[in-house]
């Protein structure tokens, strides 16, 4: 066998290799010595399982050729090395320390790495040092809680596409509620979770099968009293104005007087509104009881996406006809984050008999009866000596 360098020199075959390979790194052929080092390698990695002395050689003669390496044979020596059960961990360092293309490699690759410098990188190493580990196969737990700390949006996408990273009920609501306000994380966690119940909270990202299943289950999703109970609809005064603004176009009334009835945060209902399917609107209009045969008039005042599309509408209509209030509550509230049974804080009036009087407000009800002007006092206990 003989081993052909990129200079178009071949060296004799395996009984021999590594003393002949020894002898041309020897020279100080600059040129000749990235080529000595590829094939090197090809020789360690292609031949019979290596012997301490073997791996020995190879260690010496490779950490004496790296630094005269450019970064194309870098790169190909440290994939070569990558996946090899018995690469030098000098040289693997000397490579990870090379430059950024073979830490990228070896990050995402290499089983020789220490568990310990792998946890080091995850915490203080560069975003593409991270963006390598995110995508390793059979990443340790302990370094994907140290790669979610780090709160990048690009580390967080890599972990949620690696199936080897297991999305566990902790992770897995760290990343939908970091989802909720990026829509690439968003799209990537509706690629790979298929229970539909778990995907509520990224609606507007979601497929549309996931949405119809999504719909489908809020309306069958079971309720306490207190939950239907904060329900606000609109009377039909207000849901004809709603209309009437929406075919006008006047989005942003619509959104306020939404936000004014429902409590319902102003991005969220931006976002929905602003869904391109309509799927989002017509959940508002569920939850505030507009009557649906209003809504298709507004149905047909929308984008040509919607209201070009006669099934779209009867879609929209349909959702806002068979669902419920409290069903389309519990989605915008799955899509906000919050609860629904959070009530918004309405000033309820108490009367205190034992509160302090503030400048500018007078003492009534109870509490005026604590301390009673001398004068009247006085007149009291005339009247009880008669």
């Amino acid at each position: 066998m003989s081993v052909p360098l990129s200079n178009g020199l071949h060296v004799a075959g395996p009984a021999s290799d590594f003393e002949k390979l020894a002898s041309f790194a020897r020279r100080n052929d600059d040129t000749l010595r990235p080529a000595l080092l590829a094939s090197l390698t090809e020789l360690y990695v292609t031949g019979p399982e290596p012997n301490g002395e073997a791996i020995a050689r190879y260690e010496d003669m490779a950490l004496q050729l790296i630094p005269d390496a450019d970064a194309a044979t870098r790169a190909q020596v440290a994939a070569k090395l990558a996946r090899h059960p018995l690469a030098p961990v000098t040289v693997i360092d000397a490579l990870l320390l090379s430059d950024h293309v073979c830490a990228t490699i070896l990050l995402e690759h290499c089983t020789r790495l220490a568990p310990d410098r792998l946890f080091d990188i995850a915490a203080s190493g560069s975003q593409a040092q991270a963006l390598a580990l995110a995508r390793r196969r059979g990443i340790d737990p302990d370094i994907v809680d140290m790669l979610v700390l780090r709160g990048d949006e690009d580390v967080l996408c890599a972990l949620a596409e690696n199936s080897d990273v297991p999305l566990g009920d902790r992770l897995l609501g760290l990343l939908i509620a970091r989802a909720r306000h990026a829509k690439h994380l968003a799209q990537i966690l509706c690629r790979r979770i298929e229970d539909t119940r778990i995907l509520t909270p990224l609606f507007l990202s979601a497929s549309p099968d996931q949405r119809k299943q999504i719909l489908r289950d809020a309306e069958f999703a079971d309720f306490t009293s207190g939950q239907i109970r904060r329900v606000s609809t609109a009377n039909p005064v207000l849901a004809d104005w709603i209309v009437e603004r929406g075919k006008m176009g006047l989005w942003g009334l619509v959104a306020q007087e939404i936000c004014r009835l429902t409590g319902f945060e102003r991005a969220t209902v931006d976002a929905m509104i602003a869904d391109e399917h309509g799927d989002g609107l017509a959940i508002l209009l569920a939850a505030i009881g507009c009557p649906a045969n209003k809504t298709v008039r507004l149905f047909l005042s929308c984008p040509p996406a919607i209201s070009h599309s006669v099934e779209r509408v009867r879609t929209l209509a349909r959702i806002v006809e068979h669902m419920p209030a409290h069903a389309a509550y519990a989605i915008v509230h799955a899509i906000m984050g919050t609860p629904m049974d959070s009530a918004r804080k309405r000033h309820m009036p108490v009367a205190d008999p034992l509160a302090s009087p503030l400048p500018g407000r007078k003492l009534t009800g109870i509490s005026s009866a604590v301390s009673l002007p001398p004068q009247r006092q006085a007149s009291t206990r005339l009247r009880m000596q008669r």
